[in-house]
């Protein structure tokens, strides 16, 4: 079942990445984040340097502003996984 998910920054500057629970980069936006994806955990990070990111489980439509992922709380950016020739090679987000 697909979900939607709205996350603003709280810089319409901002990187906003939302990428699974595999690491696979799901979606980039600037400032504002519209997506459809399937129910299940997913990863929110707010700039590509970041070193910190925010979970979160989709089980439903929801809206989020950057604060409020925020306060929910930050754990560390998974690393991201980049489709090569044979298979997939682990980078870390510089």
């Amino acid at each position: 079942m697909y979900t939607k998910l709205v996350v603003e920054s709280s810089d319409a500057d901002t990187d906003i990445w939302l990428v699974d629970e595999n690491g696979h980069p799901v979606q980039q936006a600037i400032g504002s984040l519209e997506s459809h994806v399937l129910c299940g955990k997913y990863y929110v990070t707010f700039g590509l340097r970041s070193k910190q990111c925010c979970p979160i489980n989709l089980s439903e439509e929801i809206a989020y502003t950057q604060a409020e992922l925020e306060r929910l709380g930050m754990c560390a950016v998974p690393k991201v996984l980049f489709p090569e020739d044979e298979g997939y090679v682990e980078y870390d987000i510089p």
